[in-house]
C-alpha cells in the first residue's frame, strides 16, 4: 500500500529508491492510495502508470484505493 499518492512522480520516486538499494528481482504489487483532489485529477495517469525499470525490477501497479474526498457523515447529511 503506497500511501497518499498525488502524481506518477509519487510512484516514480519509489521505483527509484528500489532501483538504488538494488533489492533482489520479484515483482513487487503496488496498492495506490487516491486520497486528494489533485489525485483524482490525475487518476488516468496514475492508473496508467508503468515503471521505467519493467515489473520485475520497478514494481506493478495492481490496484487503486479511491478514499472519498467528502466524509460519508457530511455527505448522508446533505441528503434530501
Amino acid at each position: 500500500m503506497l500511501p497518499k499518492i498525488h502524481s506518477v512522480d509519487d510512484l516514480e520516486i519509489v521505483t527509484d529508491a528500489m532501483e538504488a538499494i538494488g533489492r533482489a528481482k520479484g515483482t513487487i504489487d503496488f496498492v495506490a492510495s487516491i486520497e486528494s483532489a489533485r489525485a483524482l485529477y490525475n487518476i488516468g495517469t496514475i492508473a496508467a502508470w508503468r515503471s521505467v525499470y519493467g515489473p520485475e525490477k520497478g514494481g506493478k501497479l495492481m490496484a487503486l484505493l479511491v478514499i472519498p474526498l467528502i466524509p460519508l457523515a457530511i455527505a448522508t447529511e446533505c441528503s434530501p
